[in-house]
């Protein structure tokens, strides 16, 4: 386990590099009923929850 950021490895961003820290990100609700209509959520909106995170397409 690492012990902090510090000693996180360094890799190229198109790559996957475990160990690495969780990239920051967040999404729009898009969803008109939803009570929380045009709001930008990011993974950091759910601290200390236990969070699973679904990406979804139909191309």
């Amino acid at each position: 386990m690492l012990a902090d950021a510090s000693d996180a490895p360094t890799c190229d961003p198109a790559t996957t590099c475990i160990g690495a820290p969780m990239p920051t990100w967040e999404l729009e609700d898009f969803q008109p009923k939803s009570p929380g209509f045009k709001t930008k959520y990011g993974l950091s909106a759910f601290k200390p929850k236990v969070t699973v995170v679904a990406l979804l397409a139909a191309w």
